[in-house]
This record gives C-alpha cells, sequence and structure tokens, in this order.
C-alpha cells in the first residue's frame, strides 16, 4: 500500500462545483477554480470565478469570502491579501461547515481573482474541502418567472415581441437563456445574488506530508532487507 502513494505534487487545482443555492450535480458546471502552488516557505492559493457567470454579473461582483482548513495540527499565517480583506478563524461557510480560516471582504471589495499565500505549510497540510462565496449576479431559473400575475402587462412591455425573448434595445436584463435553464437577470424573491459554492481536491492529488513519506520509505527499506534475508536464514537452517 505505502508503495502505491502518490508522487509529492508541487501544485494542485481542482473546481468548486457545489452550491448551496445554484444547481449542483454531475452534469452542473464549474463555479470556480482553485490552484495551490507550493513555493518557498508557504502555498500560493489563487481562486477564479469560472465563465459559469459570465452574462449574470452585476455591480460589484466577484468572490466575498473563503473557507480553509488544515490538517491535523498545522497552521499557517495568512499573507498577501487584498486591502480590506481581513483573516477570520473558525468561521462557518453557509451550507458547508465550520473552517479554520475564513476570509473575507466587504461588498465593495469582491475579487474575480483571490490570491494570497499561507507562510508556514506545504500542500500536505491543507484539509481537502474549501468553500467561497461569490455575490453581485442575479440568477433564477425560467420557471420562477412571475407570467401570471400583475407584473405581465410591464413585463409585456419590457419585452419585444421577438420569439428570443429580448428587447428591441438590446436591454440584456431581460434576455432569456433557455438552453441552460436561467436567464441573465431577474427580479423578485426567486433572484438568486449571493451563493456559497464548495469543492474537494480529489484524493490522487493531496501530497502525502513529509513525516508520512520518511516512514513509508522507512517502512518499505525494511520490508526490502526482510525479503533479502529471508531465504538466507532458509538456506542456513536447512
Amino acid at each position: 500500500m505505502l508503495a502505491a502513494l502518490p508522487a509529492h505534487a508541487a501544485s494542485v487545482s481542482f473546481f468548486l462545483d457545489q452550491s448551496n443555492r445554484l444547481p449542483d450535480g454531475p452534469d452542473d458546471p464549474d463555479y470556480l477554480s482553485v490552484t495551490l502552488d507550493e513555493i518557498e516557505g508557504g502555498v500560493k492559493v489563487v481562486v477564479n470565478t469560472l465563465d459559469w457567470f459570465n452574462g449574470i454579473k452585476g455591480d460589484h461582483f466577484g468572490i466575498q469570502k473563503f473557507g480553509f482548513s488544515f490538517d491535523g495540527e498545522a497552521w499557517g499565517e495568512v499573507t498577501g491579501l487584498p486591502p480590506h480583506w481581513r483573516v477570520r478563524e473558525n468561521r462557518r461557510m453557509d451550507g458547508f461547515g465550520r473552517f479554520d480560516i475564513r476570509l473575507q471582504g466587504k461588498g465593495k471589495n469582491r475579487m474575480e481573482e483571490l490570491s494570497f499565500t499561507v507562510d508556514g505549510v506545504t500542500l500536505g497540510d491543507f484539509d481537502s474541502l474549501m468553500a467561497a462565496q461569490v455575490a453581485g449576479f442575479e440568477w433564477c431559473r425560467i420557471v420562477d418567472r412571475r407570467r401570471n400575475d400583475d407584473d405581465d402587462d410591464d413585463d409585456d412591455r419590457r419585452r419585444s415581441d421577438n420569439d428570443d425573448g429580448r428587447r428591441n434595445d438590446n436591454d440584456d436584463r431581460w434576455r432569456n437563456d433557455d438552453d441552460d435553464g436561467r436567464r441573465n437577470w431577474c427580479e423578485g424573491r426567486n433572484c438568486t445574488t449571493s451563493a456559497y459554492f464548495a469543492g474537494s481536491m480529489p484524493v490522487s492529488q493531496i501530497p502525502v506530508p513529509a513525516a508520512a513519506w520518511m516512514l513509508g520509505s522507512g517502512l518499505l527499506g525494511l520490508i526490502g532487507i526482510a525479503r533479502r534475508r529471508g531465504p538466507r536464514s532458509q538456506r542456513n537452517l536447512i
């Protein structure tokens, strides 16, 4: 089993593809990407929002919180955060539990790309699950549209008679994205403007801590010695 341990990685990338408010599942999109690069003295972390949000972004769109935990007794210091971001410890990320570290900014400081460094750790010191909050977008399912209430007249006035659901002045607030079950902009109580997302590093990419490598190497060495000595001992007994 020890011989099958994965090679020590210098970089790990994965997606946040689960959400507390938006669709998730095997056929749904990746919302954010997370890349961890081991550098001298620590690990650099880069989190990016992905193309799924294109067309539904509003003012001050971006990542507002990011949460991660350490494995076991490991701990590191976060440096290099954007201005007006701060570090909070032992905080919840809605729908995904409590994390050792939650980084957060204010609404006007949201980032489409969030980068920072965790000093004093290696890739193997991170827990696999990470989460983010993204805000500043407007999303709803087509079935959430209000077609049969007092706003129908307003809807008719705003829309053109075109089959594609656009106004003649190309106002994208009323564009319909029938292919993926959402529309770019919506109004009312069914509109989602903020959500939490989570994902985990694949087991095959999680690096093995140095101590485990040393232990594994030592045990493999002992096994090799035992195998070499076995036949010799048997010959001596004959």
